[in-house]
Parts: C-alpha cells; structure tokens; sequence
C-alpha cells in the first residue's frame, strides 16, 4: 500500500524543486551531523578504558571514515539515478535503480572488508598507533568485519532520498544514535568487553538501522519506490548512472579521512 506521503514526496520533487529542496535539506543535514557522531560517541565511553584505549579507536577512525565515505557516495549515487529516472517518468527503471545500488553496496562492502582487514596493522602501523595498535586493531577488526551493515545502511538511505523522502532515514539514525549511546556503556563496562564492546554496540545499531528501513518496504509497504528482487534486471547504464555519482563522492569524502589522518 502507497502512503500519500511517500506519493506527495515525488509530486513535490518532481513538480516543485525549490519546495523539495527546502523540505529535504534539514533532515539530510541533521542525518549528515549523525552519522559522524558514532565514532565520537565510542571515544567518549571508550575514554574511561584509558589513553591508550582512546588513542587506539582515535587512529582507526580515519579507516572507518573511508567505510563511511564508500556508504554515503554509493548512496549519493543511488539517490541522483533514482530522482533522474523518476524525473523521466520511468519508475520502474528507478525501483530496478534501487536494487542495483543494494547489490552494488553489497560488492563494494565484501571488497573492502577483504582489503582492510588485510591491511588494517600496515594501515595503523604507517599511522604511528605503536603501543596502541593492539586496541585498533580489536575495535577494527569487528567494524571491519560487520561493515557491511555500515555501508549497506547507507544504500537504503539513498533509496528513499532519491524518491525525495530525507525525514524518516533521519528518524532511523537519531534512533541507531540513541541506541548505540545506550549500548556502549553496556557492551564496554558492564559486559567487561573494553572496545570490542564499543565496535559491538556500533554495528548492532547499524543492524537496527537496516531493519527500521527494510520495516518500511517490505512490512509496511508504504515507499513509493519498490526495491523488491522480482523488479531487478541487470542494467549496464543503471550501473554507471549510479557509479559516476557515487565514485567521485566517495573519493572527496576519502580526501577527508585522510587529512583527519
């Protein structure tokens, strides 16, 4: 069933830029601020573990930048080819649009899990984290290993940003913030856990972010895009449409991790 919202969000689009414009940026502003609040939120629990703890999660973050930066620019890339082809009238070229930039991040994601976790000590080492590499690599090695749900989150924001809808992905984060706050103290001091706590709470908020938005197309049926496997035909252009955004996107916000570096 289509909500009048998710239908009144393309006609705004589509019939009224400026109107959409307005209407968009404030929650995409506010989900932008968020999403680099998780890594500063671990640091502030993990800072009662000690300097050298604090100091191990400060010299993965500019790592996790790069998974961020990867998951916001495929999202970037998702959103522009959905809005074009929903600007062409096309809407089931953008529900096809849609899976492709799920099954894109999925690549991408098992890709760079791979090269990081391989390279992550060269990585830390290069980077001076000495006696302190023993707690990146621990806080690491976990976000490496689920940050698939980190970039994968940011695929399924991308989807509903491209069918002008920037205000419940921003509900989905404030509520994956809130959460994670809740957990780390758990997960680092009750649970005795130390970072690996901190990296556990992050990805189980990342998990309840993609469970909030999968809530949303396929429970409650009430997004104007479908992104459902039946609708999914490889498409070669899709592809590029999605990639020619989303690469130079992730570049710039790779430029960012390495001058925080």
């Amino acid at each position: 069933m289509l909500s009048n919202d998710s239908s009144n969000n393309v006609d705004i689009m589509l019939q009224n830029p400026k109107k959409a414009l307005i209407k968009m940026s404030m929650p995409l502003i506010v989900s932008l601020l968020i999403s680099s609040f998780y890594n500063l939120i671990d640091a502030a629990w993990v800072s009662g573990l000690g300097a050298d703890a604090l100091a191990g999660v400060g010299f993965f973050t500019p790592v996790f930048m790069i998974l961020v930066g990867f998951g916001n620019g495929l999202g970037a890339g998702a959103a522009f080819a959905i809005s074009k082809y929903l600007g062409e009238e096309n809407k089931t070229k953008a529900d096809n649009a849609s899976m492709h930039s799920i099954f894109l991040d999925i690549i991408v994601s098992i890709i760079l899990t791979i090269i990081l976790l391989l390279l992550l000590n060269p990585i830390l080492n290069s980077m001076g984290a000495g006696s302190t590499i023993g707690y990146a690599s621990d806080y690491g090695n976990i976000i490496l290993i689920g940050s698939i749900f980190i970039i994968l989150s940011n695929a399924l924001y991308g989807i509903f940003r491209g069918e002008g809808d920037t205000t419940r992905p921003m509900y989905a984060m404030v509520a994956s913030a809130i959460l994670n706050m809740i957990l780390d103290p758990i997960f680092i001091y009750t649970l005795n856990m130390g970072v690996k706590g901190a990296a556990i709470a992050t990805i189980i908020s990342s998990i309840v972010v993609i469970m909030i938005l999968l809530y949303w197309f396929y429970v409650k049926k009430d997004t104007f895009l479908k992104p459902y496997l039946a609708n999914f035909r490889f498409k070669v252009d899709i592809s590029k449409d999605i990639v020619k955004v989303g690469i130079p996107a992730s570049i710039q916000l790779l430029n960012n991790a390495f001058f925080a570096a």
